[in-house]
């Protein structure tokens, strides 16, 4: 199929982006799922703002459907030299031009893989699956 092969990052660099974004944005997501659901569930969490904040790593929470960070923990500042206010500000739009060039493109094509594996299962099932990848950042 000429459209999958396109979205699978197959093309001009940044296909495999638009593609992605596109996915996201094209998918059904359950009405109670909203920003706000999230950022009351974070707050009244004190141990989990206190993890997310202070611990070994980079914490974030991403509305697929919108592109758009509804948490960045404040290790932000160490990891990228940027403050968390801006990836909420600017979203994945920001985390996008800190990949590193020759990681980019491979980043995005993997997402897209993981996404069509993880729509292609149950939602009950999508929880049984962990991806990580290593990239770097400019």
């Amino acid at each position: 199929m000429a459209s999958e092969l396109k979205t699978n990052g197959i093309g001009k660099s940044g296909d495999a982006y638009q593609a992605l974004m596109q996915l996201w944005q094209s998918q059904y997501y359950a009405p109670e799922v909203t920003p706000l659901t999230f950022q009351i569930e974070l707050t009244a969490d004190p141990v989990w703002q206190q993890l997310a904040h202070t611990g070994p790593g980079l914490t974030w929470i991403l509305d697929v459907r919108t592109g758009t960070y509804l948490f960045m923990s404040h290790t932000s500042k160490w990891f990228t030299g940027l403050p968390s206010e801006l990836f909420l500000q600017e979203g994945i739009t920001r985390m996008k031009t800190l990949l590193h060039p020759a990681d980019a493109d491979n980043y995005w094509k993997l997402k897209r893989r993981v996404w069509n594996i993880l729509l292609a299962l149950s939602p009950q099932e999508r929880g049984q699956y962990q991806f990580s990848c290593d990239y770097r950042i400019r």
